[in-house]
């Protein structure tokens, strides 16, 4: 009799043993097939972005580069770094999420399994430790230019949707939240555009200066005026030297060149309107015309990423309705590019403003009631390096003419670069550790260990284009 239950315990183990072999070797395969299923629609979201970018560059490249062009934005080590990031991170993440509960069983079981509080706990923990080594180890794919930026974007998202679960939770709701966070956002970021550019990326700065369509040399003198209080000759004489300064902020430019040779005290310890728009003489002229750049500047990239992600992500939609689709992303397009002008005009009319109104307070008489009613101290907070931070507060205004439902989008897209310019800041100080070689990686795992939590929990605490882009690649696991 015991010899005949020993043979039935034996025979019961062997099949649990192949069945969670079966159970592995299942979940391996549904990895492999996901895996490369997410490489697939990763490397060519990549690849059609970068071509429809390039057929609007074409214009400007010689005929001859054409074919290079193409080939680079279809074939190029982009889209395929790209790919095999989503690929790895959706392999991972599936073999990990379910290999979990086979090698670190729950402890509680009920007569039907887990119970149901149980079972979610046991799964945030698994989706949580799934997302963190997943998300780590698959950012390493990109270049390391870049590695930053995503990693960033990731653990901002994973900021959010844990706000959003948490806020639910405990009753808390901020109107205009997320404007409020995005003008914070860009407070830091004009501040570091305008004064410290060191602690923002490269390519980010770039774009930056180009959108706002201010000179390179305008910048150069303002750090140096602001940071130094000295004239930066060279800088100076490439604002004059340029083929657009109009007469007028040519001859107030040889001016202040003039006083600073001299060795004139009283010179400017800021950008002057002559310098910050050198081809528009009027601040009012120059802030229309920066509107209007900005506006045409942005359009070819927001049609971009507006015609594609509805053609890739909303296919049966276009395909039931097509007018009704292209003519909802025309007119997101529209809101967006107008919105980026405004912005940009906005920030040249705070610049304007603000030193307009030190100079017309420094040009009245010492006796006049309004100079002794103003203290001087309190005359120079105009120029002071803080009221730079003025220029990306005042974008919270033109963020209402987006689309609402854009709000956190575009709030969690600015914190991030905040965020870096204020820790570079203060690890300058001394006030932050260094992060060494794995800081992008550590920062992307964690920031998807939270996401992936949320994910798998609550979905709906996550933005709409979080949650279309997570189910388009791993779908409901």
């Amino acid at each position: 009799m015991v010899s005949f239950k020993n043979y039935v315990a034996l025979a019961n183990f062997q099949k649990r043993i192949q069945d969670t072999r079966n159970i592995v070797w299942r979940d391996k395969e549904h990895a492999a097939t996901g895996g490369f299923r997410s490489a697939a629609l990763a490397f060519n979201i990549r690849s059609s972005f970068n071509l429809l970018l390039a057929l609007i560059k074409m214009r400007k490249v010689p005929r001859a580069q054409w074919l290079a062009l193409l080939r680079h934005a279809l074939f190029g080590s982009d889209s395929f770094r790209f790919g095999a990031m989503f690929g790895t991170f959706t392999a991972l993440y599936k073999i990990l999420l379910n290999a979990l509960p086979l090698l670190i069983p729950a402890t509680q079981t009920s007569p039907h399994g887990l119970s149901s509080a149980s079972r979610k706990r046991t799964r945030r923990w698994h989706s949580a430790l799934a997302g963190t080594i997943s998300g780590g180890l698959a950012v390493l794919w990109e270049k390391r230019s870049r590695r930053s930026d995503i990693a960033q974007q990731i653990f901002v998202r994973g900021l959010h949707g844990t706000y959003n679960n948490y806020s639910e939770k405990w009753g808390i709701n901020i109107p205009y939240g997320a404007v409020i966070v995005f003008s914070l956002s860009c407070a830091q970021i004009a501040y570091a555009c305008f004064l410290r550019p060191d602690t923002l990326p490269r390519s980010y700065v770039s774009w930056l200066r180009q959108a706002i369509q201010i000179p390179p040399e305008s910048f150069k003198f303002n750090i140096k005026a602001v940071q130094e209080h000295v004239v930066d000759i060279p800088a100076l004489d490439r604002l004059i030297a340029r083929s657009d300064v109009t007469p007028t902020n040519l001859s107030s430019l040889l001016s202040l060149r003039e006083r600073a040779l001299s060795g004139t005290p009283d010179l400017p310890r800021y950008l002057p309107c002559h310098g910050l728009h050198p081809g528009v003489t009027s601040c009012r002229a120059a802030a229309l015309e920066k509107f209007v750049q900005g506006f045409r500047w942005m359009l070819p990239t927001y049609s971009a990423l507006y015609f594609v992600r509805s053609i890739f992500f909303r296919w049966t939609i276009v395909c039931a309705d097509p007018a009704g689709v292209l003519g909802r992303a025309t007119v997101a397009t529209m809101r967006s590019s107008a919105f980026l002008g405004v912005s940009g005009a906005l920030w040249q009319a705070v610049l304007c403003i603000k030193h307009g109104l030190y100079e017309h307070l420094m040009a009245a008489p010492a006796s006049s009631p309004l100079r002794k009613l103003l203290p001087q101290p309190l005359i120079d907070m105009l120029i002071h390096p803080t009221t730079w931070l003025l220029c990306g507060l005042s974008t919270g205004l033109p963020l209402l003419i987006e689309d609402r439902r854009r709000y956190e989008e575009l709030a969690v897209y600015c914190l991030p670069k905040a965020i870096e310019s204020l820790w570079l800041i203060a690890r300058g100080h001394g006030l932050i550790f260094r992060t060494g070689n794995w800081g992008e990686g550590v920062l992307a795992g964690v920031g998807m260990g939270m996401v992936m939590t949320i994910y798998q929990n609550d979905p709906h605490h996550l933005s709409g284009l979080v949650r279309k882009i997570l189910y388009q690649f791993l779908g409901p696991n």
